[in-house]
């Protein structure tokens, strides 16, 4: 959510970690757990704050959806001209997983 959001530093988001087994669950959860002990102890509130009003807002919500279109728009159009040039130049191997 930071990323999509534009609150970097503010810590908003999920970490998911799909594990082979409940034993490597266990021993993952129990780092995790070390590593962000200092994370809970306080918290910042402002980009949970601006996510909230922002996805509770309709018209908010709606205007986020399409600067999103556009920002995802603007990614595919680079990628395709990126890959474009690479093989306009001659770059060696295939540069299909660009726009993939």
């Amino acid at each position: 959510m930071a990323k999509n959001f534009g609150l970097y530093g503010e810590r908003v988001g999920a970490l998911n970690v799909v594990c082979t087994s409940k034993d490597v669950s266990a021993k993952v959860l129990s780092q995790l757990k070390l590593i962000i002990r200092a994370q809970y102890s306080s918290p910042p509130i402002h980009g949970a704050t601006i996510v909230a009003r922002i996805l509770g807002s309709p018209a908010l919500k709606a205007e986020w959806i399409e600067e999103l279109k556009m920002v995802s728009n603007r990614i595919i159009e680079m990628r395709a001209l990126l890959k474009n040039a690479l093989v306009k130049n001659g770059a060696k191997g295939n540069w299909d997983h660009i726009t993939k």
